[in-house]
């Protein structure tokens, strides 16, 4: 999407007859993909979807390989994901794993004790126990563990308490 002479939006390089949506409904739609598109239903409502910024945009995760022996690989990059409270389309979006995929390795990590949960208005988020903290610590720190690992914290987000198990 670029800005044309004029104030004129290009949404797309592709050869559609232009639509002047001055006056018209404009929605945008922050979305969990990759690229944007457009979307309208003439001859009054447009909308542009966009994908999400901030932490699906950032750098990759590297997982430790102590913690991807201990717990596979897939259950790992989970683990490292929800250091801070994510949903379950969140995790799939920034691991690029099938949603069922993704519920079905939740529910063991819950099971385990390493998550815990949360309604929060349509979706539920799930963030670290303590012991999931001190298990990825442990391997950041440990011998073939990541130095850098950047979502291992201590600060916890507020209304989100302490493991009560």
């Amino acid at each position: 999407m670029r800005q044309l002479g004029g104030g004129e939006p290009q949404v797309n390089e592709r050869p559609h007859r232009p639509h002047d949506i001055r006056g018209r409904d404009l929605i945008f739609v922050a979305a969990h993909c990759r690229t944007g598109w457009v979307s309208w239903r003439l001859p009054d409502r447009f909308g542009i979807v966009y994908p999400v910024t901030g932490i699906f945009a950032s750098a990759a995760v590297t997982t430790p390989d102590s913690l991807a022996r201990l717990l596979g690989r897939s259950r790992a990059r989970l683990l490292l994901h929800t250091a801070e409270p994510v949903s379950t389309s969140g995790l799939a979006a920034a691991t690029d794993m099938p949603l069922g995929t993704v519920g079905s390795h939740l529910r063991i990590l819950l099971d385990a004790g390493l998550l815990q949960r949360r309604r929060s208005g349509r979706e539920v988020l799930y963030w670290w126990t303590d012991s999931a903290h001190a298990l990825v610590s442990a391997q950041a720190e440990g011998p073939g563990g990541v130095s850098d690992l950047r979502l291992v914290r201590g600060s916890r987000w507020p209304g989100y308490g302490r493991s009560r198990r």
